[in-house]
């Protein structure tokens, strides 16, 4: 009878994990459809502007006058500080309506870089935004939703302790939540060389 409910307890919480993580990755996916969108409305003198940008931008890599050290800290900038931001509101217990933000306008941002290319250039920038956004950008998403997942499931663990009065081994949950960290920071720093050193080249080829 003991093991038959432990059962259906895993299965319980796993059917809710699965439901959780369906739930970010709609609304990241809601992010994209707005980020093409909101490319698609800009008006003239807004598309303008990023196409210079975007000019420049090619025209550096095509070049290869990019400050590889610089762009890296950048990148890694850029990711990381997100990332530790989404995870200390996982502590706030009322960061969760954030840390939803976050997931969605990360999905706007790939969305936006996406579809942008694709209007100044058209069919010809189909390679380049293919290859501006992936690999690095699409595993982003990924570990986007998985900090948000824990993020969010620690917050609510932490407000079912203190408000619900649950029994929670909080020293191991904080434990995990800090591997959890961890691996986002290492893999953001992966994607950041993926996106210094390996983009510019596929970039270059098209």
């Amino acid at each position: 009878m003991k093991i038959r409910e432990q059962t259906k307890t895993l299965k319980n919480s796993i059917e809710a994990q699965k439901k959780r993580y369906v739930s970010l990755g709609i609304l990241l996916g809601i992010g994209i459809l707005i980020g093409v969108f909101f490319a698609l409305i800009l008006s003239k003198g807004d598309k303008a502007i990023i196409k210079t940008s975007l000019d420049a931008f090619f025209k550096s890599v095509n070049a290869d006058d990019l400050n590889y050290l610089s762009a890296f800290y950048q990148s890694l900038f850029n990711l990381v500080v997100p990332a530790i931001l989404i995870w200390i509101l996982g502590i706030s217990i009322i960061g969760a309506p954030i840390i939803l933000f976050f997931d969605f306008f990360k999905g706007f941002l790939v969305g936006f870089s996406f579809s942008s290319i694709l209007i100044t250039y058209h069919w010809k920038g189909i390679l380049k935004a293919i290859f501006y956004v992936f690999p690095h950008q699409v595993l982003g998403l990924f570990l986007t939703i998985f900090l948000c997942f824990y993020a969010l499931r620690f917050s609510g663990k932490l407000a079912s302790f203190l408000f619900l009065k649950k029994e929670i081994d909080l020293k191991r949950a904080m434990k995990r939540y800090v591997k959890v960290l961890g691996i986002v920071v290492i893999g953001f720093c992966f994607l950041s060389l993926l996106e210094v050193f390996l983009a510019p080249v596929l970039l270059r080829l098209v």
